[in-house]
């Protein structure tokens, strides 16, 4: 298996996601689902915590005509409620931050992988051990936030055998966004 970890769009050049099963973790309105379902005529499975948002992802997909190509359901993260080796391709967009048991999250991402998939992922990442000043867009205080550091997701990688294949930091871009 291999981890492509950068910016979705780069990594769609990359990986060619015609007619592959595509699981979104954290998919939120499930509008990359939609996106990848009608640009690269993918099938594309999102998942998120919140009913409220798949019950409006779902709506959505059928007002632009894509609920034959996409499906969103409730679910958690860390206990995804699918076979194993269910999926071409697994990829989160800043999601992991709000994972606080990381183990049971990639021995779920793994799980469902097929062998010779790929997890992507686009996620905010911690620098060093400093002071994190909240409230952020992800969690309004420290018992909310999940950050862990590079070197700390690449120690949960390896554990599961994933291996690296691409990486790039965007923590600059994020700033001058900022």
């Amino acid at each position: 298996m291999c981890v492509k970890q950068q910016s979705l769009k780069n990594s769609l050049i990359v990986i060619k996601l015609n007619g592959l099963n595509v699981l979104d973790v954290g998919c939120g309105l499930g509008g990359p689902c939609r996106m990848l379902a009608d640009e690269y005529n993918c099938k594309t499975t999102g998942i998120d915590l919140s009913t409220e948002y798949i019950r409006t992802a779902n709506k959505l997909s059928k007002l632009v005509n894509l609920k034959t190509k996409t499906r969103c359901i409730p679910g958690d993260a860390a206990a995804l409620p699918f076979d194993g080796n269910s999926f071409d391709v697994v990829w989160t967009r800043h999601v992991q931050m709000n994972i606080p048991d990381k183990e049971k999250f990639y021995s779920e991402i793994n799980r469902v992988l097929k062998t010779g998939g790929y997890f992507l992922f686009y996620d905010i990442l911690r620098k060093e051990n400093g002071v994190i000043n909240y409230p952020m867009p992800w969690a309004s205080n420290g018992n909310q936030s999940f950050l862990f550091k590079a070197d700390e997701i690449d120690s949960f990688l390896k554990a599961f055998g994933l291996t690296q294949e691409q990486s790039t930091n965007e923590t600059q871009a994020g700033i001058d966004f900022f």
